[in-house]
């Protein structure tokens, strides 16, 4: 254990402080830690956006439902901001949600477009962040961050494939979907590096 927040200098010679990633099996969607509601993580992988990993591909199954992941944590009413690595595997749309219940921030994305779109959660319930981005990062990889607060006690990371802009709701087709990596939340309003 340290004293101080750890420090580093970035590639533009900048003093950074260091970031705790708030998020567990941030690289492993097939982890038990996170829950798949009508979705499968497939074995086909492809090479990470960056270093030396793989990302996984999420695929909703044919059920008439909200195709995520779903990892618990605990709030504690400060700001925070979550990021993942995505590109389109036959669907487009992320819903991108941190939260429970009507205690929500995020986005929606269209990783067709590489652009920020209305955000949907439990079908076409709306909801927004205090911030949000896509930064396109190279060969159909984009970084999608939200940033928000939610009230003291459990919440839920909840990204959504989906097959519209408007609904996280579908049957999906057992074979499109989106690849994802390094998942990240940590405190404050930008994503870690």
């Amino acid at each position: 254990t340290r004293a101080s927040t750890g420090t580093y200098i970035d590639s533009e010679g900048l003093v950074k402080e260091g970031t705790t990633n708030l998020a567990l099996y941030s690289e492993d969607f097939a982890n038990a830690g996170w829950t798949k509601n009508s979705i499968v993580v497939t074995s086909e992988t492809i090479p990470a956006p960056i270093g030396n990993g793989v990302a996984y591909k999420l695929v909703p199954n044919t059920n008439f439902a909200s195709h995520r992941l779903l990892q618990t944590y605990t709030a504690d009413y400060t700001v925070h901001t979550a990021s993942v690595y995505v590109k389109a595997a036959g669907y487009r749309y992320v819903h991108f949600r941190v939260g429970a219940s009507t205690d929500n921030y995020g986005h929606g994305f269209d990783l067709q477009e590489g652009v920020a779109i209305s955000g949907y959660y439990g079908g076409s319930a709306s909801m927004t962040a205090e911030s949000h981005s896509i930064e396109d990062v190279g060969d159909g990889w984009y970084r999608i961050s939200v940033t928000g607060k939610n009230f003291s006690g459990t919440k839920y990371f909840l990204p959504a494939v989906s097959n519209s802009p408007t609904t996280t709701t579908f049957n999906g087709d057992g074979t499109s979907g989106i690849y994802f990596w390094g998942f990240q939340h940590v405190k404050g309003t930008e994503a870690g590096e």
